[in-house]
């Protein structure tokens, strides 16, 4: 992943030019690409052994969710109907499936 970031930025570089960030702006674009990027990263490889590959799947859409929603919170922008519609389909599907595994565990425990 970081040589790929790395790769990328210096593919892009000439379009950036002249270059004005300065180092405030250096320093949020470092922060918002740890704490963006990284720590999902690193929970979802923490959760990958307790999970399945679906349920992985179904969080990794959460990003794709919650963008928008971060969006309309952080900056005003609202999301368009069909978006929210997408939104609370991923959702609903990722609660009938915690839904689901949760009914199995109960059924599980019940005959052990």
């Amino acid at each position: 992943m970081l040589l790929g970031a790395v790769f990328s930025s210096v593919l892009t570089l000439p379009f950036a030019l002249p270059f004005s960030a300065n180092v405030h702006d250096l320093v949020l674009l470092a922060v918002l690409g740890c704490l963006q990027l990284g720590l999902p990263c690193m929970l979802m490889v923490r959760a990958s052994p307790q999970l399945s590959a679906p349920e992985i799947a179904l969080l990794a859409l959460l990003e794709v969710v919650l963008g928008p929603l971060w969006a309309w919170l952080g900056a005003g922008e609202a999301p368009a109907p069909a978006t929210l519609a997408g939104g609370a389909l991923v959702i609903a599907a990722l609660l009938l499936n915690e839904l689901a595994a949760l009914g199995v565990r109960v059924r599980a425990r019940r005959g052990a």
